[in-house]
């Protein structure tokens, strides 16, 4: 979450699109390293995903797709495009909220029962 509120906040990968002049090929890159990472969190963390409710986190995951996909394809409307690509960010950063507010929350209550 921190590694997108930084791209987002100081327009990362808009300032890698400048210096390599091509933004779709960054663009791209970017999106894929994003998407390994999450590949690499997802299998690091199997065992406690299986054990929860990972509804959010899969709906979260999509959406998190759906916007880069739709950062990707030329829309000719700024604000439907941004629309779709902030707003769907937005939602799936509420999920992605959600579900390790409730992680935490069920380890704190864990280790509380424990002692």
């Amino acid at each position: 979450m921190l590694l997108l509120f930084l791209d987002d906040r100081f327009r990362l990968t808009l300032i890698l699109c400048v210096l390599f002049n091509t933004c779709k090929i960054v663009k791209l890159a970017v999106y894929s390293i994003y998407g390994l990472l999450l590949v690499g969190y997802a299998w690091l963390f199997r065992r406690t995903i299986r054990q929860t409710p990972y509804i959010p986190l899969l709906v979260a995951f999509c959406l998190f797709g759906f916007s880069s996909a739709i950062d990707i394809t030329p829309i000719s409307s700024r604000g439907i495009h941004a629309m779709l690509e902030d707003g769907t960010k937005l939602i799936g950063l509420i999920n992605l909220t959600i579900y390790f507010w409730w992680i935490c929350q069920q380890e704190i209550k864990k280790n509380i029962v424990q002692k």
